[in-house]
Parts: C-alpha cells; sequence; structure tokens
C-alpha cells in the first residue's frame, strides 16, 4: 500500500500577528493540532517545508516546536530538517540561527517552481494522493461518476438548450436509457414545481425558475452531496425567501445532505440542520442554529449570526463574571480565576426600565423605528476624551563640521510629579534625542546629558552630546499637568502636547502607536491606577503632506453603547436603566488575531 503524505509549510501554522516577523514568529497551536487529527484519521506522515526567504534567516526553534506537538499527537514526521530537493539534512543546534543556505529548506518565491518540486518528490517516491469522500478515495473518478453535484450562483444553464434537456444533460452522459431519463426529468420537474415547461427555452424564464432548473439538474443525477454556492444570491428579496424554504422542502423530499455556502445570516439561520462559521479558511465552531445563535464561541461568529453586544469583561470565578465595572452573576462556568473575557448580550435580551431598576444605566442616543420595534442605541459608558497640541517645528538637526554626524532632539512637556523619578534614559526618551552617521545611518550613542531641572514649574534646558563633542539643546517644560477623570467610567486620561518635526511625522511607520508615546497618552482605572484602559487616537491631519504648524490631536477611551430592541416609547437624550436575566448573559473566550 502506498505512503500517504501531507506537505506541510511552517508559514501555514504561524500566529497571524507574528506571522510578518519571522525572528520573533509563533506557531498557532490549534492549525497544528488540526492537521494532526487529519493525519491520525488518515494514517498520514508528514513532510515539513518552509517559504521563508533566502535573505532571511531560518530559526530551528520554529521547527523543532512544530515537531514536539506532532509527536505529541503521535505524528510521524519524515527527515529531520525542512525538505529540499528529496534530500533531508542532519539534525540542528536550535539554540542558533541558520541562513537558507546553511539548513536544508524548500524555500522558493511564488511562481519559482515550489509546486513542481512538491510533485517531483510525489513522483519519485510514488506517494499516492487521494481525495475522500464517504470514505473512498475519489480523486481517479471521472467528474460524472463521483457522487455530488453542484448549484452555482450564476446556475450556469446552457442557453441553447431547452428546460428538458438541461436536466437531462448528466444522465445523457452517464448514457442512461431514454425511458429512464424521461422518468426521471418528469420526476424532477414535478418536484421544483415546473410540470409543463419542459420545452420552455430557459433563457426566457424568471430567476427563480432558472434557479429551480439548474437545483433539479443537479438532483436528477441522485448525488449523495449536493454543494451550493450562494445559489440565491442573484434573486430579489422576496424571491429569495421564498426559495429559501421551497429549497427546505426540496431538501426533506429527497433526503440528501445539502452543504450550502453564504454569507447571510438569516438564510443559515432558516436553512440548516447543522451550521458551520468559517473565517479566513478555519472552522470557528460547528452546531445547530440555536446552538450557534445561543453560544457563540467568540466574538466573530457573535457578530456573524444575529445582532450582538459584545463587551469586554473578566470571569471572576463560576458563574461569576464583571464588565462595565459591576460583577454579574451568569450561567458559564470553567475559565480561569479573572481570565479576560467576551461577553454577549443580545439586544433583544435587554429590557428597558426605569432608571432606578436598572442593573446598568444609561443615556438614548438615538432611535430608529423598525416596524414592531424600536432599536434604541444606549450609552452605558462615556468615553473619556483629552484633546493635545501637537506643535510641527522644522528640522533641527546638528551637523558635525569635523565627520558625518548627525544629533536631533526636541522640547518635551513633563508633569510636575514626574521630575523627581526622570532618569537620563526617560529625557532620551521623551525628548527623541538620537545621534546617527550621515553615511550609513548607523546610530552613535548619546554619552552626556546635562540640564538645569528643578522640581519647580517653568522651563529648562537640557544639553545632549555625543562623546565626540557634538551636542544639541532643548527644552523641558514643566507642567502642573491636569488629567481628565470620568467618575461614571471609573477611569482618567492623561496627554502632553508635545513638539515634532516634519520629518519624525513623516517617516514614522506606527503613527497612532508614536503619537501616544509623544505626548506620553495614558488611561487608567481610578480604582486601580495599576489598571491600564486603552486609548485610542485622532486627528484630521495628512502626515504625507503635514507642515509646520499647531495640529490637534485626540486621545479617548473607548465608551460603551448597547443596541437595545425594545417596543417602549424612548426619547433621545433620555436616561434610562437596562436589565437582562442571568440566563442572557452568555461569556465567551477572548478572541485571538
Amino acid at each position: 500500500m502506498s505512503e500517504k503524505i501531507i506537505f506541510l509549510d511552517v508559514d501555514g501554522v504561524l500566529n497571524y500577528m507574528s506571522y510578518r516577523n519571522k525572528s520573533t514568529a509563533n506557531i498557532d497551536p490549534s492549525k497544528v493540532e488540526m492537521l494532526a487529527y487529519i493525519c491520525t484519521q488518515t494514517n498520514a506522515k508528514v513532510v515539513i517545508t518552509s517559504s521563508w526567504r533566502g535573505s532571511e534567516t531560518y530559526t530551528p526553534r520554529i521547527y523543532y516546536i512544530l515537531i514536539d506537538i506532532l509527536k505529541e499527537h503521535h505524528v510521524p514526521v519524515l527527515g529531520d530538517a525542512p525538505y529540499i530537493e528529496g534530500q533531508f539534512t542532519a539534525s540542528v543546534d536550535t539554540e542558533k540561527s541558520y541562513s537558507l543556505d546553511e539548513i536544508g529548506d524548500m524555500s522558493f518565491e511564488p511562481g519559482t517552481g515550489r509546486g513542481a518540486e512538491v510533485d517531483k518528490y510525489i513522483k519519485d517516491n510514488n506517494i499516492k494522493q487521494f481525495v475522500i469522500f464517504d470514505d473512498e478515495d475519489i480523486k481517479e473518478l471521472p467528474p460524472y461518476k463521483r457522487e455530488l453535484n453542484t448549484v452555482f450562483q450564476k446556475y450556469a444553464l446552457f442557453p441553447h438548450m431547452n428546460v428538458y434537456d438541461n436536466i437531462a444533460f448528466g444522465l445523457k452522459i452517464k448514457k442512461m436509457s431514454k425511458d429512464v431519463i424521461d422518468q426521471k426529468v418528469m420526476r424532477m420537474l414535478k418536484l421544483i414545481g415546473l410540470e409543463g415547461f419542459e420545452n420552455k427555452n430557459v433563457t426566457t424564464l424568471s430567476g427563480g425558475q432558472q434557479q429551480r432548473i439548474a437545483i433539479a439538474r443537479a438532483l436528477v443525477n441522485e448525488p449523495k452531496v449536493l454543494l451550493l454556492d450562494e445559489p440565491l444570491g442573484a434573486l430579489d428579496l422576496k424571491l429569495r425567501k421564498e426559495m429559501q424554504y421551497e429549497l427546505k422542502r426540496i431538501q426533506q423530499e429527497v433526503g440528501i445532505t445539502f452543504i450550502y455556502v453564504t454569507h447571510d445570516q438569516e438564510e443559515a439561520l432558516t436553512m440548516s440542520d447543522k451550521i458551520v462559521i468559517m473565517k479566513s479558511g478555519e472552522i470557528q465552531q460547528v452546531g445547530t442554529p440555536q446552538e450557534i445563535y445561543n453560544e457563540p464561541v467568540n466574538k466573530y461568529v457573535a457578530n456573524f449570526i444575529g445582532e450582538s453586544n459584545v463587551i469586554s469583561g473578566v470571569m471572576i470565578e463560576d458563574y461569576k463574571v464583571k464588565f462595565d465595572d459591576q460583577i454579574f452573576d451568569c450561567v458559564d462556568f470553567g475559565f480561569k480565576p479573572n481570565e479576560k473575557v467576551d461577553v454577549v448580550l443580545r439586544p433583544e435580551d435587554i429590557d428597558i426600565v426605569p432608571l432606578e431598576q436598572g442593573k446598568i444605566t444609561g443615556e438614548v442616543l438615538s432611535v430608529l423605528f423598525k416596524g414592531v420595534w424600536n432599536e434604541a442605541m444606549v450609552e452605558t459608558v462615556p468615553g473619556t476624551t483629552v484633546k493635545v497640541n501637537m506643535n510641527v517645528i522644522k528640522n533641527h538637526d546638528v551637523e558635525s563640521e569635523y565627520s558625518d554626524e548627525r544629533i536631533s532632539a526636541n522640547d518635551f512637556y513633563v508633569d510636575i510629579e514626574e521630575v523627581a523619578s526622570l532618569d537620563d534614559n526617560d529625557i532620551i526618551a521623551r525628548a527623541d534625542a538620537q545621534a546617527w552617521k550621515e553615511s550609513d545611518d548607523s546610530y552613535i550613542s548619546i554619552s552626556k546629558i546635562e540640564h538645569d531641572l528643578k522640581e519647580e514649574l517653568g522651563e529648562y534646558t537640557v544639553t545632549f552630546q555625543t562623546s565626540s563633542g557634538l551636542s544639541t539643546t532643548r527644552k523641558i517644560i514643566v507642567v502642573d499637568q491636569k488629567y481628565v477623570r470620568n467618575e461614571k467610567a471609573n477611569e482618567a486620561v492623561s496627554a502632553f502636547n508635545f513638539f515634532k518635526t516634519v520629518d519624525d511625522i513623516k517617516e514614522s511607520v506606527a503613527l497612532d502607536t508614536d503619537l501616544k508615546t509623544w505626548a506620553n497618552a495614558i488611561g487608567w482605572k481610578l480604582s486601580n491606577e495599576d489598571e491600564a484602559v486603552d486609548i485610542y487616537v485622532d486627528y484630521d491631519f495628512d502626515p504625507e503632506n503635514i507642515q509646520e504648524g499647531i495640529y490637534q490631536v485626540t486621545f479617548s477611551t473607548e465608551g460603551r453603547e448597547l443596541k437595545v430592541h425594545t417596543t417602549d416609547y424612548v426619547e433621545e437624550g433620555q436616561e434610562v436603566g437596562l436589565t437582562f436575566e442571568v440566563e442572557d448573559i452568555h461569556v465567551m473566550e477572548k478572541m485571538g488575531f
């Protein structure tokens, strides 16, 4: 019996956030575990490949982490290093980084033959490739002999054939007798409610009728599985809803499995016995419509199926979850103590009550009439905002008269309460002081800092100097910095005015992060100053075309707005209470990226 081989590319199992930085890359264990499950079910072995480029370094720790996970699942791996041109290299030192020409690695730019190399390996080693359907390998079967059919979004009917010939096409390919074909076609026409249409031209039919013909053409071959690729996408809303029920009826009558691809959440809930939610090619959750809607596993699923209010929270202990700085009873358990989680409250599960009766309170921001109910947006936690001035000044690099050295720094503000704790490294960072060689942009150490800083309000000078004597002098402005308190949100935010050059702005590769650093923007909980609050940045200038001047930058925390579906009448600006039952709270694991 031929050996079953699965080629596993290292890039395919990397965590998304680490993918761009190979030197600090990490494996996503869930991806490897899914592969391990497939291998154990098919008795396959693994050959590990890599697509990392020749100009980078390959860190063997990734390979060995991958090996360890596969071994835990008893999956055999061929070779002891990544595969290249049919050869396996010897074991390598995992503490060292190797360039691609030092370690065997299957690494090619897209389009330069990696697929051909895999094909060559398969051919040279007589490796069997397979497509498993109902526990049988159907790879070598011609398509018309495979017991599955597809209904496409565009229907793909033959315009030169009438209805009868379109439906009969697959049967004629199978060379069935005319009387059998007649019987099967007429049965399909009756099933789809188009008796008497057999001689009509398909181009004269409505969209719904054409869609039914496409389904009949697929079903007449009596497949075990029917694949439907958004078959209702081209229909108008009313006809699409009618066809949803029609398809459900047809599926129940013929009694076969329909695999139905759709982006329409309502369609998925209406038609499905079982739903598979996918994101970027990965399965997020499998379950009945009721399970998917009432017990979503993560934020993506909750937002995809139905409307949701997803709130960041902390699972204090079993049956106790904290969000909006309150602890609520819930029905969820099995999380770690104080684990960060996401909490789902469906809009229809929230009731508007008098202010004093609410578990949480808020202000009605907007009300939309939706027919049988109103959709109210209620702000339960107001965001906290600080606005500062960014002073964009001309470039002021200082050049050496005797070498190609350059030095630069900026003025900066500091709170009087921070002065005592500032050290030289803090001052260098706050001033963004740096020195370099113009010839190769290599950094030079700032060896000396002199200043007359005091714990008093006012302006003070600071001088930064390199070992060669090149220096620049800037200002430190000591202020009594005020911060914005938000008692209802239990948080505070602080940020400073700051100075930057035009080049600083244009050369920033992560401007939002840099703006927060330059302004020393921070947020914290009033009840616990060690607990940080996320800060968001907003500005209205174009970084690519910025000029000297003063620009306003806004730093703010994220407020909380809850969507509520209610039959009660509420007005914009009204203060209301919101309440919900214990079973209406659903706690989910925090979703990774």
